[in-house]
């Protein structure tokens, strides 16, 4: 707009746009001029990140036959209110018992709906086998770990009573530096009441993660930074007797 003419006691509305290419934090400046006073208007856009959100956080198989197939699916949602998650790739880390069937690659996901991604288990001795699925995607965090689980057992199912054995651990976030969303992981090895919670460089409480007693296993949650200021800060789980803290870095 090169000029305006508005009458002494009047008032206009100036509508803007805001047409982000990418996903991220955005500042712009309006300048105003005129013969009685100038102003600089700061602006202000925000495209949120799609946030995968995992609907079960353990792909864990029912007992299988040796050489035979058994089938589960991972299911999530897309939080965004205004973005398509889109998946670019998925691969498992060791892929000797479980496969991926889903292949329909990239896959889109609406704002605010679900998507699922099938796997198969073929177990080839008897045991219990362990794998981890990644997901890759447009999320700001990238990469996303979700462990698989799965027995095989022999045709007479002598092994029946067996237990998924987690150990206590509390992994580091990534990514790290960070802004402004990370994933923290962790596992514990039997039902007990967990608490996970962010401080800062001073021990101030900042939020609170998870709270709530859980039965043995691996979880993942994401911690959003967004109203923080760039720093140091930690994290600490604290499961039963076990307690461990590690460091993030949110870096704006």
């Amino acid at each position: 707009i090169s000029s305006l003419f508005i009458p002494a006691g009047d008032s206009i509305n100036i509508q803007l746009g805001f047409h982000p290419e990418v996903f991220g934090y955005f500042d712009g400046l309006l300048e105003v001029y005129s013969p009685v006073i100038n102003a600089r208007i700061l602006l202000k856009g925000q495209s949120p990140y799609p946030v995968l959100t995992p609907i079960n956080e353990q792909i864990i198989f029912n007992q299988t036959i040796i050489d035979s197939t058994s089938f589960k699916s991972f299911k999530f949602f897309n939080s965004s209110p205004s973005n398509d998650l889109r998946i670019d790739t998925l691969y498992l880390l060791i892929g000797e018992n479980f496969s991926i069937i889903s292949d329909n690659l990239p896959l889109i996901i609406s704002p605010s709906d679900t998507g699922e991604i099938f796997l198969a288990f073929t177990p080839h001795t008897v045991g219990l086998k362990k794998d981890t699925l990644v997901i890759c995607s447009n999320t700001e965090v990238n990469k996303y770990y979700f462990p698989l689980g799965g027995l095989g057992i022999n045709p007479s199912g002598l092994i029946s009573d067996e237990v998924f054995n987690y150990d206590n651990i509390l992994f580091q976030n990534y990514p790290n530096p960070f802004n402004p969303v990370t994933n923290i992981q962790f596992s514990i090895k039997s039902q007990q009441n967990v608490s996970l919670i962010v401080f800062d460089v001073l021990g101030n409480e900042v939020t609170t993660l998870v709270d709530e007693e859980k039965p043995a296993g691996h979880y993942s949650v994401n911690f959003d930074g967004t109203k923080l200021s760039s720093g140091i800060y930690f994290y600490q789980l604290k499961a039963g007797d076990f307690t461990a803290t590690k460091k993030l870095i949110l870096l704006k």
